[in-house]
């Protein structure tokens, strides 16, 4: 029987959401992946987060930041790279109220309510 030790950790107050798959996303705390990890790191160095309006925060909506895992190119880089790299993190920008701004540069992440063509439950219900 897994243990405790094996659940990915999630925060309730975690003001960063690692979206994964649209059935794995991950609220978490940005100054701790910024302490463990450069390219979360990079992604943030000098951008400021949602600024969230107090209505948004009294609904204890804590998410300032978004990052999805692509396999998309990156069409804009300049970068030449010898292996190219199949996934990467982007950074997508929210509004004040924690929402995916209109001129998100990656509109095709965000329609994550579907996964591999079929439509991903939220929620579970047991009989």
């Amino acid at each position: 029987m897994p243990g405790s030790e094996d659940i990915f950790p999630e925060y309730a107050d975690g003001d960063i959401l690692v979206v994964i798959t649209a059935a794995r996303r991950y609220k978490l705390h940005s100054a701790i992946l910024r302490r463990s990890s450069p390219t979360i790191s990079a992604l943030l160095d000098g951008v400021a987060g949602a600024d969230l309006t107090s209505k948004v925060r009294r609904r204890g909506m804590a998410v300032k930041y978004r990052l999805h895992l692509s396999d998309q190119p990156d069409a804009g880089s300049q970068e030449a790279s010898v292996v190219p790299e199949p996934y990467r993190l982007i950074r997508i920008t929210l509004d004040e109220n924690g929402n995916p701004s209109r001129d998100c540069e990656y509109p095709a992440l965000l329609g994550d309510a579907n996964e591999n063509g079929r439509v991903v439950p939220q929620f579970v219900l047991v009989s």
